[in-house]
C-alpha cells in the first residue's frame, strides 16, 4: 500500500508540473526540472549528470538509462509505459509513436496516455475492435468484420495479399468480380458479357423464363433479327431481310398483299399494299389486283378501266383498246369490241373502227376527232345515206321517189323466195298444183278447181274424219276447205257448212269408228292381232256406251292401223 501511495503521489506531482510548465518535464537538459531544484542539487553536477529521471518504482534514480522521447513514464529497463505529446504507446516496441502498428487501433484522446489496442482476430489493420480495415487471411466485409466469404452483392478481392469484399455493380445481385455478374437484381437481365442491364443489347431479348438461380437473362434473337421481343417475335431485321407483319419474323421476301420497304442491311420491313391490291411494289404501285378490280396503266387497282382501255377479267388488267378506238369492252367471241371510235373513224357492226361504212350501213354521229358509228340501213335497202334515204334496193324491190324501197309483189299463183336479205336475190316461184294462193310450195292458203284445202294442201276430197265446207256460191271453184268431224265419228257430212261461217252442228253421220263395214272386218289377210282389236271394239260398241272410253279409242286406232296395212298389202 505504501508503494501505491508513492506512485499516486508521483503521478499527481507530474500533473502539477505539466500544468504549471505547459509541457512535460521529461525533456532533456535543464528544461525537465526547475532551475531552483537544480541549484539545490548543484553538488551533483560535479559528478557529470545534469538529467533527472523518475522511474516506475516512484524512486528517483541517477545514473540510470534515459526514458525514450515523448515517454511520460517508463520502466527500469527504459520501456515506455505512458506516452505524452499525443503519441501512442506501441505495445510491440514499447515506444511512443504517431500511429499504432498493424493489428492495433489507437485509443485515448488526450495529449498523454494514448494507447494501441489489439484488433479482433484475423484483422491486420483496424480502426476499432469492431471496425477492421484490413484482414490478415480472410475478407474484409462492408461491416468491418473479417469473414471467409463475402456477403451477397459483393465479390472477393485480393490485392497484395489483402482480401476485401467489394460491392458488385448496382444491377448485380451476385457477381464474381466487377465485370462478371452471376445473377441480376429483379428488373435487370444478364447479358452474354456477364453484365446486368435493364435493357438488352441489339440482337437479344429479355427472357424471364430462365432458371431461377440465374434470374432474367438476355437471350439471343433469331439470326435474321437485329432486334426482337422473343425468339419468335422480331422487331427489326438484318442481313437484308424483311420484317413480316403476319408472323413478326424476318424473311427474304414479303407475302401477297405486302411490299418490300427498304434495301438496307438492317431495318427493312414488309408494308401492307393498298386495299384493292393483292400484290404491289410500293404504297402506290400495284402489280396484281383483288377480285372485282383491274390493274390500270398507272399501276393502281380500280373497279373500272379508264377511257381507251377495257377490263380483261382473266388477267384482271386494263388493256389498251385497238387503234382509233376511244372506248371498248371485252367481247364474247372476239377479245375486244369497240364501243366508240376516235381519230375520225366510224364504229362498224363488228365492233371495229373504219374510215367508211360498208354497203348496207350508213355513217351517223360523226363529230370531229371522236368519230361516229355505222347504222344498218332499212331491210329493203342494200345501200343508203340515212335511215330514211335509200340509194339501192334489195331484189324484188324498187327505189321510190321518196328514197324508200318498195316491195315488188309476186302475181297470184306465185310465191316469193329470198329477196329480203343480202345472201340471195328474190324470185317468184309457182305454187303447187290446184293451189290459187300460197306462201310457199308446202303452204297453200287458197285452193282452186273445186279442191279442198286441208293442212296447207289441196285435196280432191276431205280425208276420213273431216267433211267438206263449201263456198257461198257452189259454182265458185276456189275456197273450199275441210273441217273436222266430231271426235268419235268415222265419216260425216254437212250440206249446210259454208266457208267463213261458224261450224254446223247438224252433221250427217255416215258411220262411226265403232261400226266399220263387214268387208273391212272379215278380210282374210288381217292378222290375229287385228281380229282381236276388232272383236274387242264390237264388244264395247255393243254395250251402247254413251261416252267413249280410253280403251275404246285405243282399239279403234289399232284397228285402223291394221286396216291400212292390209290395204297396202292388197295393192301390192
Amino acid at each position: 500500500m505504501a508503494s501505491q501511495r508513492k506512485l499516486l503521489l508521483a503521478l499527481f506531482t507530474l500533473s502539477l508540473l505539466r500544468s504549471a510548465c505547459g509541457k512535460s518535464f521529461m525533456t532533456t537538459g535543464g528544461d525537465r526540472v526547475h532551475k531552483d531544484g537544480l541549484a539545490k542539487a548543484g553538488s551533483m553536477r560535479g559528478q557529470g549528470r545534469s538529467d533527472l529521471f523518475i522511474f516506475a518504482d516512484g524512486q528517483r534514480h541517477y545514473d540510470d538509462p534515459v526514458c525514450p522521447s515523448d515517454c511520460l513514464k517508463c520502466s527500469i529497463r527504459g520501456e515506455c509505459l505512458h506516452c505524452t505529446n499525443s503519441k501512442y504507446l506501441d505495445p510491440v516496441k514499447s515506444s511512443c509513436e504517431d500511429m499504432c502498428p498493424d493489428g492495433y487501433f489507437p485509443g485515448g484522446t488526450g495529449i498523454s496516455n494514448r494507447t494501441c489496442t489489439p484488433c479482433s482476430d484475423d484483422c491486420a489493420v483496424c480502426l476499432s475492435r469492431e471496425e477492421c480495415v484490413q484482414c490478415a487471411s480472410k475478407y474484409l466485409t462492408p461491416t468491418g468484420s473479417c469473414e471467409s466469404s463475402c456477403p451477397a452483392g459483393h465479390y472477393n478481392y485480393n490485392k497484395n495479399g489483402a482480401g476485401t469484399c467489394k460491392p458488385c455493380p448496382a444491377t448485380c445481385q451476385t457477381c464474381s468480380d466487377w465485370n462478371t455478374c452471376d445473377v441480376c437484381v429483379p428488373g435487370a437481365y444478364l447479358s452474354p458479357n456477364r453484365s446486368c442491364s435493364v435493357v438488352c443489347d441489339d440482337g437479344y431479348y429479355k427472357n424471364d423464363s430462365a432458371k431461377p438461380e440465374t434470374g432474367g437473362v438476355c437471350a439471343k434473337c433469331d439470326d435474321s433479327c437485329s432486334k426482337c421481343i422473343s425468339r419468335d417475335v422480331c422487331s427489326e431485321c438484318q442481313k437484308k431481310m424483311y420484317l413480316s407483319q403476319l408472323d413478326n419474323m424476318c424473311g427474304p421476301s414479303c407475302a401477297d398483299g405486302f411490299y418490300k420497304q427498304g434495301t438496307a442491311e438492317i431495318g427493312n420491313t414488309c408494308e401492307e399494299c393498298p386495299d384493292s391490291c393483292s400484290r404491289c411494289t410500293s404504297s402506290t404501285q400495284c402489280s396484281r389486283c383483288k377480285d372485282g378490280y383491274f390493274l390500270t396503266p398507272n399501276a393502281t387497282c380500280a373497279p373500272f378501266c379508264p377511257e381507251g382501255y377495257y377490263a380483261n377479267s382473266t388477267l384482271k388488267r386494263c388493256q389498251s383498246c385497238p387503234k382509233s378506238c376511244g372506248t371498248c369492252t371485252a367481247g364474247l367471241v372476239s377479245p375486244v369490241v369497240c364501243l366508240e371510235c376516235s381519230d375520225y373513224k366510224y364504229l362498224s357492226h363488228r365492233g371495229e373502227c373504219v374510215s367508211t361504212c360498208q354497203e348496207g350501213y350508213y355513217a351517223e354521229g360523226y363529230s370531229g376527232p371522236f368519230g361516229g358509228q355505222c347504222i344498218l340501213c332499212d331491210p329493203a335497202c342494200t345501200a343508203c345515206n340515212s335511215r330514211t334515204e335509200c340509194t339501192k334496193c334489195q331484189m324484188l324491190h324498187y327505189l321510190a321517189p321518196d328514197s324508200s324501197c318498195k316491195k315488188l309483189e309476186c302475181p297470184r299463183g306465185l310465191y316469193e323466195r329470198g329477196g329480203i336479205d343480202l345472201k340471195e336475190p328474190g324470185v317468184c316461184l309457182e305454187c303447187a298444183d290446184n293451189c290459187a294462193e300460197c306462201e310457199s310450195l308446202e303452204a297453200c292458203t287458197v285452193c282452186k278447181n273445186n279442191y279442198y284445202l286441208h293442212q296447207g294442201r289441196c285435196l280432191e276430197s276431205c280425208p276420213t274424219r273431216f267433211f267438206g265446207v263449201e263456198v257461198q256460191k257452189s259454182s265458185n271453184p276456189e275456197g273450199r276447205t275441210c273441217r273436222s268431224c266430231r271426235f268419235h265419228d268415222y265419216e260425216c257430212s254437212s250440206p249446210n257448212a259454208l266457208v267463213e261461217k261458224d261450224p254446223d252442228n247438224a252433221l250427217t253421220i255416215i258411220s262411226t269408228s265403232c261400226l266399220p263395214s263387214k268387208r273391212v272386218l272379215s278380210r282374210g289377210h288381217l292378222s290375229q292381232a287385228r281380229r282381236g282389236a276388232g272383236d274387242r271394239a264390237r264388244q264395247l260398241c255393243g254395250r251402247k256406251l254413251l261416252g267413249v272410253s280410253a280403251e275404246l279409242l285405243e282399239l279403234q286406232l289399232t284397228h285402223q292401223v291394221y286396216s291400212l296395212q292390209e290395204q297396202q298389202i292388197s295393192h301390192t
